[in-house]
C-alpha cells in the first residue's frame, strides 16, 4: 500500500520514469532488509541500514537511496527527514578522462561507416550525453544559425548547442554518400575520389528549382564550360576535360536520366 502510494506521489510530482525507478528501488531494498513496513522504522534502524549499505554498495547507490527515502518520508509519510545526521556521502571531485588529439584521430579513423563517424564526432565535440545524441534528428540542426536543438534532455529540459561547421560538413557528406549509394551511383572509384574535407555554405537558398539554380552558377563554372561540351542528345552528354596542362583532352560520355533523383549538373560532376 505504501509502495503504491510512493509511486503515485512520484508521478504526481512530475518525476521522470528514470527517477521513479531510482526512487522506488530503495524502498523495496529497505523493506526486504528489515522485513517490515518502512513507516515503523526508527532513526537507529535507518543508520544501521545505511551502515551496511556503505559496505556493500557504492556511494552513488547510497546517495540515490538517501534521496529516494527522503522523498518517501517528506511527501508520503509527511515526516521530517534528518538525512545529514543519518548519512552524508563524501564530496569527491574526479577529473574527466580527456582523449588526446592522436587518440581521437585513431578512434575516428577506425570508423568505417560515415554515420558512426559523424555520431562519435558530434557527441564528443559538443559534449553531449549519449541519450541526447540518440534522440537527435536532422530537423533539429539549424544550419543557418549553426545550432542544434536538443530535446528530451536530463530533467525533461530542452537546450540549444552551437554546432561546429566541420561537423555539419561531415553530416552533409555522409548524407550525400548515402543518397548516391541508394541510387546505385556510388562506385568504388567515385568514393575514393571524393574529398574528405568539405566546406559547407550555410546560406539558405530555398528548395527545389531555386536551390538548383543557385548551385548551378558555381558548379557550372568550376566543373565544365560551354566549349567543353561536344554533344547532348538522347540523354547523353559528351564533353572533354583535361587533367593537367600537359595532358591532352579526354572524351567523356556521361549518362543522365530525367527520373534520376540527383540533378543533371551533379551527375556531370560524378561522371567525370
Amino acid at each position: 500500500m505504501l509502495y503504491q502510494q510512493h509511486l503515485t506521489t512520484l508521478k504526481l510530482k512530475g518525476k521522470s520514469k528514470t527517477t521513479i525507478d531510482l526512487y522506488s528501488c530503495p524502498l523495496r531494498r529497505l523493506s526486504n532488509y528489515f522485513d517490515r513496513c518502512p513507516d515503523t522504522l526508527t532513526t537507529d534502524d535507518l543508520k544501521t541500514y545505511f551502515a551496511d549499505l556503505v559496505e556493500s554498495h557504492s556511494w552513488s547507490t547510497v546517495k540515490t537511496d538517501r534521496n529516494g527515502l527522503q522523498f518517501f518520508y517528506r511527501f508520503v509519510l509527511e515526516r521530517p527527514w534528518q538525512f545529514i545526521d543519518i548519512v552524508k556521502p563524501p564530496s569527491v571531485r574526479r577529473l574527466p578522462d580527456i582523449l588526446t588529439t592522436d587518440e581521437l584521430t585513431r578512434l575516428l579513423n577506425r570508423c568505417r561507416k560515415p554515420e558512426i563517424r559523424t555520431f562519435i564526432l558530434t557527441t564528443y565535440s559538443m559534449g553531449l550525453r549519449l541519450s541526447e545524441t540518440l534522440t537527435l534528428t536532422v530537423n533539429d540542426i539549424d544550419s543557418n544559425r549553426m545550432r542544434v536543438h536538443l530535446r528530451q534532455c536530463k530533467g525533461q529540459k530542452e537546450r540549444y548547442y552551437l554546432f561546429n561547421s566541420s561537423n555539419l560538413a561531415k553530416v552533409f557528406r555522409a548524407r550525400l554518400l548515402k543518397a548516391l549509394d541508394e541510387a546505385g551511383l556510388l562506385t568504388a572509384k567515385l568514393k575514393k575520389s571524393l574529398p574528405k574535407n568539405w566546406v559547407v555554405n550555410c546560406q539558405h537558398t530555398g528548395k527545389g528549382e531555386p536551390a538548383l539554380k543557385y548551385l548551378s552558377r558555381y558548379l557550372y563554372r568550376g566543373v565544365i564550360s560551354d566549349r567543353q561540351i561536344v554533344a547532348s542528345q538522347n540523354g547523353k552528354v559528351t564533353f572533354t576535360y583535361r587533367n593537367s596542362a600537359c595532358l591532352p583532352g579526354r572524351l567523356v560520355v556521361c549518362l543522365t536520366q530525367k527520373k534520376q533523383t540527383m540533378p543533371d549538373f551533379l551527375l556531370l560532376t560524378c561522371g567525370s
